[in-house]
């Protein structure tokens, strides 16, 4: 257990440098990883299960308690970056792949990493947890739903197979992850101290497939999408405030 909690604080701690780390030899040697993208769905509900762990019985208290600030919070996350994401598409002339992951990424709710970001800058982590549950679990339905009328132009939308998608991906892993830790009450804090370790095992994998698989196409736009997610989270920052 103590190694387990050692590689927890170790991975915690280091993060962005091993993804740079493994993004960098899955681009010299992609053949390591692009195995990993046929498992993505499955990565990505280790991810998600690992997020059910850590919701508590406060943290659903507090949607409870905040309804205003977290309705304001999840109108902001599926208005600001959507529209920024459509404004972008529309202002710059970008390629279809990277268009398409724009509109993808200013459609999605927000990541576990904002509970973090906000516990670091002495925010209110309460709040922040009530409003990532709540943009997530609405996520299956608005989701794909906002991806059809604002990417609809740029790509062919199948709505009803992402929505059971994101259901199978996102919902069940939470909510599964959410029981699991009211059930196991007495055991919980062991659980919870090593779960984020698969979870960020899983999202190095991903980040690490998806530059392998992708290794030709940086070369000619990395820069490029660099730059538009760069102004896309600067803007959705800025308006946010």
């Amino acid at each position: 257990m103590n190694h387990l909690l050692t590689l927890n604080n170790v991975l915690s701690k280091y993060l962005i440098f091993i993804i740079l780390g493994f993004s960098c030899i899955a681009y010299i040697v992609p053949e390591y990883f692009t195995w990993a993208i046929a498992y993505t769905p499955f990565l990505l509900g280790i991810a998600m299960f690992g997020m059910g762990l850590t919701i508590k019985f406060e943290s659903l208290c507090s949607i409870l308690r905040h309804p205003k600030d977290i309705c304001i919070g999840v109108l902001a996350q599926y208005t600001i970056m959507p529209l920024l994401a459509w404004g972008i598409c529309h202002i710059f002339t970008l390629s279809p792949d990277i268009v398409i992951g724009v509109i993808l990424v200013g459609c999605c709710p927000g990541g576990t990493a904002s509970n973090v970001i906000t516990y670091i800058a002495n925010g209110d982590v309460p709040l922040s947890v009530g409003m990532t549950i709540t943009s997530t679990l609405i996520a299956p339905i608005v989701t794909p739903l906002l991806i059809l009328y604002i990417g609809g132009a740029w790509v062919d939308v199948q709505v009803l197979p992402m929505m059971i998608t994101m259901v199978k991906v996102i919902v069940v892993p939470i909510l599964l992850g959410a029981v699991i830790q009211y059930v196991c009450k007495s055991h919980i804090n062991t659980l919870t101290s090593i779960s984020p370790i698969f979870s960020m095992i899983a999202i190095i994998l991903l980040i690490a497939a998806i530059i392998a698989i992708n290794k030709d196409k940086l070369l000619v736009s990395g820069l490029e999408t660099l730059i538009v997610v760069g102004i896309h989270n600067i803007l959705g920052l800025l308006l946010g405030l």
